[in-house]
């Protein structure tokens, strides 16, 4: 605290730390270390964030008019790592008792994304430099969200509900319009490309995981953000898929062309899990999720943005 008020470059630098601890965690995820090095790795970490949280004054979480820009910023980023921090877990499902919480905490942290991505958004300039960065954590929130939404945990004795504010369905589309409302800007906004990606690419997977994109879709290849091209599959339980495979769709509202095709290795640790982790296989229909294989890279990524660029070797990033 500085006086009445939190001093932002002290919260920043709790938060900087945090982080690279998450790295960490997606670090020993994708070398297939044990998951009981995993879960340590994650509980050290939230009792980091449990303590940085007690540092602050409780009212300072109520989000207000009055309420200063950088504190919607560091809150912003605290709940995303928070969601960060547990997503490994989450992502396992069963019965273990560490995964529950997993998946509780990352859920709860994505409502609280999602709510402060819409305010934050709002209050940025159109050329706010770290604006995008802000759209691809949303990005994250937001697929959590959607996942959650449907998915029955009955494998965990749980079922997941939206009570004491909006639903999560309506977060996300709260999400969605921030995000074309940003992608609306003059294409000479860099900050607006990404997420003139992840809107499409978010309603299109909300129409395929509620089946309102009609009852032959089985299929969509999502364009995301610096990961490139996901083919994402549903398969109904009481049908087979033909002998040639998946159709894969291209959705009408996805751009048709997109300079991204990048691949991180968040998303390679997170398509690997919802393709067999318990995540997915207790809803209604089973989900994959497989990568594409276009490795470039967006120029800019190397431009105005230098730690967001990546080495690629055999043996990955």
């Amino acid at each position: 605290m500085s006086g009445s008020e939190v001093n932002p470059q002290e919260f920043f630098s709790y938060v900087a730390v945090i982080a690279a601890k998450v790295q960490d965690i997606d670090d020993s995820y994708m070398s297939q270390r044990p998951q009981i090095e995993l879960a340590e790795k994650v509980w050290k970490i939230e009792s980091e964030l449990r303590v940085l949280h007690g540092m602050t004054p409780s009212d300072w979480w109520n989000l207000t008019q009055q309420s200063r820009l950088v504190d919607h910023v560091l809150q912003y980023w605290y709940y995303y790592f928070t969601v960060r921090t547990h997503l490994q877990l989450a992502l396992r499902g069963g019965a273990d008792s560490r995964n529950t919480y997993s998946y509780l905490a990352c859920y709860q942290a994505a409502r609280n994304l999602a709510q402060r991505y819409v305010k934050l958004r709002g209050l940025l300039p159109p050329a706010f430099f770290a604006g995008r960065v802000l759209d691809l954590q949303a990005l994250t929130g937001a697929v959590v969200l959607l996942f959650t939404s449907q998915r029955q945990t009955t494998g965990q004795g749980m079922t997941i509900q939206d009570e004491g504010g909006p639903a999560s369905l309506e977060l996300v589309h709260g999400m969605i319009q921030t995000m074309e409302s940003v992608a609306s800007q003059p294409a000479s906004q860099p900050t607006g490309v990404f997420s003139r990606q992840a809107a499409p690419a978010l309603r299109a997977l909300s129409e395929l995981m509620s089946n309102s994109s009609g009852p032959n879709s089985k299929s969509l290849t999502l364009q995301i953000p610096m990961l490139g091209k996901i083919n994402v599959s549903r398969h109904g339980r009481t049908s087979q898929l033909s002998t040639n495979g998946s159709q894969y769709v291209q959705t009408s509202s996805l751009p048709a062309s997109l300079p991204y095709s990048g691949q991180t290795t968040l998303g390679a640790a997170q398509a690997a899990d919802w393709t067999t982790s318990g995540f997915v296989s207790n809803d209604q229909f089973d989900w994959s999720l497989m990568m594409g294989g276009d490795l470039s890279y967006p120029e800019d990524a190397y431009g105005i943005d230098p730690w967001m660029s990546y080495t690629w070797d055999s043996t990955g990033f």
